[in-house]
């Protein structure tokens, strides 16, 4: 894997490539169709100077992505993407102009520089030109932290490059997985037994995957199941990364190790009859050979009566984001709160929280709001005194920002105590849209 070092302003969203001093500006660097690269990415914290950037605030991110395009259509798939789990960040020291500099790097280890869509892309030209867009993940998933870096030259071949490959889906790293996971306990789960089984003294009964096509089934039928967890491990504890999984009709990608971690699956389509798991993505040891991954236990839990139109769901990172031991992260709905998440959404049918009453005494009614750009649908939910999903399906698919408000004053607004209104507690919140 060849190095590439490349120096970057990060003062602002937009970086500028410097020199090794930060004082002039710089090329951006050039790769080649094929051939595997480190970018090593080192950021300075002003506009002008050699100030590294502070390395404690980017190690206390979740996780990290850096893609390569040629365009900001978010709806094609990106020309090149980084092997994102690995993605590190460390203090380095380096002899420049006679001197020793220290730098926060980045190091972005780029193993498939020889995509579909970069080929398709670069045909018989001799260069491209492509953005590149480095983003980091807190523990919630939200990006809190983009730099953008224009004009990165990839050149051609002289030689054949190879057959090229798709560029694999977007995976969470394992810090943003164990987060989620951390946070999640979702509503009204049952366990399911499944088969078939294996057993050991060690690991006790378990279900394995080990190639493409292996499959676990449950052992009877669910019915109306819109949610599957399964507690997932790779058998051995030195091989980890980023598998994928097929749910019935869906597929699920997430980073696993050795240690157990429950991994929760919204479905965009209720399963009626036997769950199925299915392995298309699994991972390999050093030499090749597939290492088993094994399920010890499975949960499924009650459809959510997700919009038909709606066949992909998304996570949203919402503001203002509170947080107490007993609850982990969460947001409120009440006189005082609202709820404005952190980007603009398209095509979106339909939002689903997940909501429970902040008085373990008192449930009722709550009126709500939703903005979506210039749409506005309002609905009444019911509000328990444990988690349940409400879905409020739109009118019609809308773009634009997303606002979610409660109308205490309604008569329809019900959850209160005497005349004080009691805050709904929302833990997840998602949005279903339409591919187009």
């Amino acid at each position: 894997m060849q190095n590439i070092i490349m120096y970057v302003s990060a003062a602002e969203m937009v970086g500028e490539v410097k020199d090794f001093a930060g004082a002039q500006p710089a090329t951006p660097p050039a790769f080649m169709i094929g051939v595997e690269a480190l970018l090593k990415m080192r950021l300075f914290a002003e506009s002008e100077g050699d100030r590294a950037y502070p390395v404690d605030e980017l190690n206390q991110l979740s996780g990290w992505r850096f893609v390569m395009d040629s365009d900001f259509d978010s709806a094609t798939p990106v020309k090149l993407e980084a092997d994102n789990a690995n993605i590190t960040v460390t203090t380095v020291t380096d002899e420049a102009g006679g001197s020793s500099r220290s730098y926060t790097e980045v190091a972005i280890p780029m193993p498939n520089m020889n995509t579909i869509e970069l080929a398709e892309y670069l045909a018989a030209q001799e260069q491209v030109t492509l953005t590149g867009e480095l983003t980091g993940y807190d523990a919630n998933g939200a990006v809190v932290f983009c730099v953008q870096v224009k004009n990165f030259t990839v050149r051609n071949r002289i030689t054949a490059s190879g057959t090229p490959t798709n560029v694999e889906d977007e995976y969470l790293t394992a810090a943003q997985t164990r987060a989620i996971v951390a946070s999640a306990q979702l509503p009204d789960k049952w366990p399911v037994p499944v088969e078939p089984l294996k057993y050991t003294g060690t690991t006790g009964y378990y279900a394995e995957l080990l190639n493409p096509g292996d499959t676990v089934k449950s052992v009877y039928n669910v019915f109306d199941c819109g949610m599957a967890g399964v507690r997932i491990f790779s058998a051995n504890p030195a091989v980890s990364g980023n598998i994928t999984v097929k749910i019935n009709h869906q597929n699920f990608s997430f980073f696993i190790d050795g240690e157990a971690q429950w991994v929760e699956m919204v479905l965009n389509q209720a399963v009626d009859g036997v769950l199925t798991v299915e392995l298309v993505k699994g991972l390999s040891d050093t030499d090749g050979s597939p290492v088993s991954i094994l399920i010890t236990a499975a949960t499924v839990s009650g459809a959510m009566n997700i919009s038909s139109t709606a066949r992909t769901a998304k996570q949203i990172a919402a503001k203002p984001l509170l947080y107490s031991d007993t609850l982990s992260y969460y947001h409120l709905l009440d006189d005082n709160y609202l709820i404005e998440p952190c980007y603009r959404a398209e095509n979106l049918t339909a939002v689903i929280l997940k909501v429970r009453s902040a008085n373990p005494e008192i449930s009722g009614n709550a009126a709500v709001k939703i903005t979506v750009g210039e749409a506005v649908k309002s609905a009444v939910i019911p509000i328990g005194t444990e988690d349940t999903a409400a879905v409020v399906t739109l009118d019609a698919p809308a773009s634009g920002v997303i606002k979610i408000e409660r109308d205490t004053a309604s008569s329809d607004d019900t959850l209160k105590d005497g005349s004080a209104t009691v805050s709904v507690i929302i833990r997840d919140i998602q949005y279903n849209y339409v591919e187009e």
